[in-house]
């Protein structure tokens, strides 16, 4: 077949945007389409591949280049209700092989669009963010970031060497939301958003939305699964409703990286699961009904003590998993105690890691931060007026009661 037929109703600029990693819409290009009748036209774009097989029905199927910057496409007469996979061919003789993520549908709906345009949307970290889940039968990651400014934004990490030009998402509809599901990603890969804007800088950036984060000096962002963990606490929370006017309340505050720490181990700090049973006999033998802790949330600098948080849906790796924190609240909750978290959505650290995840300026009025600078704290001041940023901030406190 011709590769004018495999191309056949594509204008050329916008095959030449997608090949320059500057389309906003690689899925109506890539992946597989009906083409009348009973066939289908099966596109597949890798800049470093020699050569690619579709792996249909247990054949190898080769696929004719299409454009030389690596677009390759393949006509296929069946209807497309297939499954099928994909063989890379690299100069260097090695293979790649994996499903192709633009056969997938969006992850979010018209509804989830709706109500994050309003700003009404209090459950953003159910649908942004990276979540592990089944498409179609398929086990992955969905991944969803906002950023209306950026001409192209793409999923980078341990899954295809961080490498920006592998899996370019798509913007669904004009919501500025950026999404793909990439099929076969597991639970602890570490990834990061490679993001290139209006001037066409690029950079690499952390997900506002992480649940969980490498721990310092490292940044990237780790796919979690934060439904998992089993909670034992529910006689507690059905118990919790209380009239503390009348019953008393003894809270007892603590950072913590600084509670307790293990000197013979060069002076570390204990885990979320170690200072569990410590504390808990420490809070009973004084008369505390309550812990408060000073915000775990993920921050890049220890003497912060977090209140210069970049991970506001992440408590911080330095003492363990989210699970292992959620083992914690668990134990206390199990034991009486009840839990309550320091929540500080003042400022956001002028770190450009985390602070251009958010930043969405570029001369434009879409900045969450761009308001004013705090010259104490030297930190960043949101912009409370937007929408977006109320949304993402009241998200926040809520999936801390809820998740």
């Amino acid at each position: 077949m011709e590769s004018s037929d495999l191309l056949y109703g594509i204008p050329d600029e916008v095959l030449e945007r997608l090949v320059s990693l500057e389309y906003h819409d690689p899925h109506s290009i890539l992946g597989a389409h009906p083409i009348g009748g009973n066939s289908t036209v099966i596109r597949i774009f890798h800049p470093d591949a020699v050569a690619v097989d579709l792996l249909i029905e247990s054949k190898n199927l080769p696929m004719s280049l299409v454009h030389p910057q690596g677009l390759f496409a393949i006509k296929i007469d069946k209807p497309w209700t297939f499954d099928y996979r994909l063989l890379f061919y690299h100069s260097s003789g090695k293979t790649w092989e994996r499903r192709d993520p633009y056969r997938f549908p969006p992850t979010l709906d018209k509804a989830d669009l709706y109500l994050i345009g309003e700003g009404h949307h209090l459950e953003l970290y159910r649908v942004m963010g990276a979540h592990p889940r089944k498409l179609e039968g398929i086990k992955g990651v969905s991944f969803a970031l906002w950023d209306p400014n950026a001409l192209r934004v793409s999923v980078i990490g341990d899954f295809n060497q961080w490498d920006g030009r592998i899996y370019p998402m798509r913007v669904l509809d004009n919501s500025g939301i950026w999404e793909i599901f990439i099929p076969d990603v597991e639970v602890g890969a570490t990834y990061k958003y490679e993001i290139k804007n209006k001037k066409r800088d690029v950079r690499k950036n952390i997900d506002p939305f992480a649940f969980y984060m490498e721990e310092r000096p490292n940044n990237a962002s780790i796919v979690w699964d934060v439904n998992k963990y089993q909670w034992g606490d529910k006689k507690w929370c059905k118990e919790r409703k209380r009239n503390y006017h009348k019953e008393p309340m003894n809270i007892y505050e603590m950072h913590v990286g600084s509670w307790m720490r293990v000197p013979e181990e060069k002076n570390r700090c204990l885990t979320y699961s170690e200072i569990a049973p410590k504390l808990i006999k420490h809070m009973k033998e004084y008369g505390f009904t309550h812990v408060e802790l000073m915000t775990i949330m993920e921050h890049p600098l220890d003497e912060s003590w977090s209140y210069q948080t970049i991970g506001y849906y992440a408590p911080t790796s330095r003492y363990g998993t989210p699970d292992e924190f959620k083992f914690f609240v668990d134990t206390c909750h199990q034991n009486k105690i009840g839990v309550i978290l320091d929540w500080a959505p003042d400022n956001f650290p002028k770190d450009d890691f985390p602070a251009k995840c958010l930043d969405k300026t570029d001369g434009s009025e879409h900045s969450f931060l761009h308001v004013y600078e705090d010259p104490e704290r030297r930190s960043l001041i949101f912009n409370f007026e937007k929408n977006e940023l109320r949304d993402f901030l009241l998200s926040s406190a809520l999936f801390w009661l809820d998740v």
